[in-house]
C-alpha cells in the first residue's frame, strides 16, 4: 500500500471524526439552549408575582405612603404616633394569567397580652383562592412596631399551569411550597369526580 493511500485514508478518517465531534458539540449546545428556554418558559408567569409591605398615614382626608423606618412609627421612640397609620401587604400578579392558592406569610410583633407593654413575634397568614391577571390586592394587617415589620413577607402560589412556587422574604423565587394550600382540597375533590367519570 503506497504512502499516499495511507495518508489519504488517515486524513479522511480524521476529518470524519472531527466532523462527528463538531456535530455532537452543536447538538449538545442546541439541547442545552432548549433546556434553558424550557426553564424560562416554566418560570415565566411566576416571575411576574411579587409581595411587599407599605405603610400609609391618614393626613387630613388623604392617605399617603410613609417610610416604615419613620421614628414616629417605633413604639420605643418618644415620638411614637400610631394615629391614622395603616399597614398593608401588597400582592401583585403582573402576569397575563391568574394565580391560585395564594398564601402570604408575614412576621410581626404583637403584645404578649391585652394590657402588656411587652411584645412577642407572631406570624400572620392570609389566603386567597385566586388573584386575577394584572390584579393587585391590598391586605390590611394589624401590627405594632411597624418599622420592624417591613420584611419578611413570603408568598406561595400556584401558577396557571399547576406549578407550585414560593417567593421568599428576600424576593428569590423557588419552585415548590413549604406549606400546603388550604384550598388544595378543591383540586382533590375535582380529581375524585373526574376519576368516577372515567
Amino acid at each position: 500500500m503506497p504512502w499516499v493511500d495511507v495518508t489519504t485514508a488517515v486524513g479522511t478518517a480524521g476529518a470524519a471524526v472531527l466532523a462527528l465531534g463538531l456535530g455532537l458539540r452543536a447538538e449538545w449546545r442546541s439541547t442545552r439552549l432548549e433546556r434553558q428556554q424550557n426553564q424560562l418558559d416554566i418560570r415565566r408567569q411566576a416571575t411576574h408575582v411579587a409581595a411587599w409591605m407599605i405603610v400609609e398615614r391618614r393626613v387630613d382626608e388623604d392617605r399617603t405612603e410613609i417610610d416604615p423606618g419613620d421614628p414616629s412609627l417605633d413604639v420605643c421612640d418618644p415620638a411614637y404616633d400610631p394615629c391614622g397609620v395603616h399597614v398593608y401587604v401588597i400582592v401583585q400578579n403582573a402576569s397575563d394569567q391568574p394565580i391560585w392558592d395564594v398564601t402570604t406569610h408575614i412576621s410581626v410583633f404583637v403584645p404578649k397580652s391585652k394590657d402588656s407593654d411587652e411584645l412577642k413575634s407572631a406570624d400572620i397568614e392570609d389566603e386567597r383562592i385566586v388573584i386575577g391577571p394584572g390584579e393587585t390586592i391590598r391586605i390590611p394587617i394589624e401590627t405594632y412596631t411597624v418599622s420592624y415589620n417591613r420584611l419578611p413577607i413570603e408568598v406561595e402560589f400556584r401558577d396557571n399551569a399547576g406549578g407550585e412556587w414560593r417567593r421568599d422574604d428576600r424576593g428569590r423565587l423557588h419552585y415548590g411550597r413549604q406549606s400546603p394550600a388550604s384550598w388544595a382540597w378543591i383540586d382533590d375533590v375535582a380529581a375524585i369526580g373526574k376519576n368516577r367519570d372515567d
